[in-house]
């Protein structure tokens, strides 16, 4: 039982495959040329489109390679955090100074 069909009646054509080989194509400068479009989206601040290539690129490999964006908003968040907490301590004092005397004076009466 070495063929079920030992007589084919219709043959199947093969594949045909499309070999295109450029002649003056440049792998490298393609490449750089990829690099320094995303790095010139990355710079925008408000563009999308950069936001979306540091995203990616972020995870891609791990966030190691956009230092200096990950610094910028670092000390955003730091300087945030610094004037939130000096708000507060403002608040703090001012509130302190205002009802100390009159607090101290409701708890403890006026002395005589």
């Amino acid at each position: 039982m070495a063929n079920k069909f030992p007589i084919k009646v219709f043959r199947t054509p093969r594949h045909q495959r499309f070999e295109y080989n450029p002649r003056y194509w440049n792998p490298d400068k393609e490449e750089r040329e990829n690099r320094l479009k995303r790095a010139q989206q990355m710079k925008e601040e408000g563009n999308v489109e950069g936001m979306k290539a540091r995203i990616s690129t972020g995870l891609r490999r791990g966030g190691a390679r956009d230092t200096d964006y990950r610094r910028k908003m670092v000390q955003k968040a730091n300087f945030r955090l610094m004037t939130v907490l000096i708000s507060l301590i403002v608040i703090t004092i001012t509130v302190i100074w205002i009802f100390l005397p009159e607090l101290i004076t409701a708890l403890f009466g006026t002395g005589s």
